[in-house]
């Protein structure tokens, strides 16, 4: 899975260090953009257990979702901005890794490109103005394509290192016992935002440890 540390083509041009720093990127990218935007709401404040991820990137004020909480992000743009850019690398990352990464494992890999377009959506169709675009094209990629991603990438590529694949497997299912329980309004004490975030978040943590794996490979390389 490492890196060979040879430049992609005769231009000296390295995809695959390109597609590693991206994945590295992911994680902080998706948690610092999350909390530039939560720290402009006022009161009341966002809640990291009782609001969505999605109320960051919501671009009117006012009460919303089915408990009609209030939600007001005023660097909504930012919150939006970063789940576009979160999806980007994790394309960039996919791309660029896909020989060394996702060659012998097709699947997994057109799953992981799926739910990066997943977060694509998520951040160009704000969930107050084009619901149902965000939840079929953004939440449901992410949920569903990202976390069984984990599980393949567990399971179909022997070659790579047991702690990946058993990070992976554990991550996996977790992502998908908290999106189901998320679906069915089951949050076990860490509310509503909570849940979502334990459903949301095994991707994008997975993707920078592999990263770092590839560099650190490519370094003793």
């Amino acid at each position: 899975m490492p890196a060979t540390g040879r430049p992609s083509n005769a231009s000296g041009f390295d995809k695959v260090l390109l597609g590693t720093w991206a994945w590295i990127a992911v994680t902080p990218m998706f948690l610092v953009s999350q909390l530039v935007a939560a720290s402009s709401w006022g009161t009341p404040r966002y809640s990291w257990s009782r609001n969505n991820i999605s109320d960051l990137g919501n671009v009117n004020c006012g009460p919303w979702g089915n408990d009609a909480r209030y939600v007001c992000s005023p660097l909504h743009s930012v919150a939006d901005i970063g789940f576009v850019t979160t999806g980007v690398l994790i394309v960039i990352g996919v791309v660029g890794l896909w020989r060394s990464v996702y060659r012998s494992n097709v699947v997994a890999g057109a799953l992981v490109l799926l739910a990066g377009l997943g977060y694509l959506a998520a951040g160009l169709a704000p969930a107050d103005r084009h619901e149902n675009i965000h939840v079929v094209l953004g939440a449901v990629p992410i949920f569903f394509a990202g976390n069984l991603a984990l599980l393949l990438s567990a399971l179909g590529n022997r070659s790579r290192s047991l702690a990946l694949r058993t990070s992976a497997a554990l991550l996996g299912v977790i992502g998908l016992a908290g999106t189901v329980l998320f679906l069915q309004g089951h949050h076990l004490g860490v509310g509503m935002g909570g849940m979502e975030r334990i459903a949301a978040w095994p991707l994008p943590i997975f993707l920078s440890v592999n990263g770092l794996a590839a560099l650190v490979g490519r370094r003793r390389k």
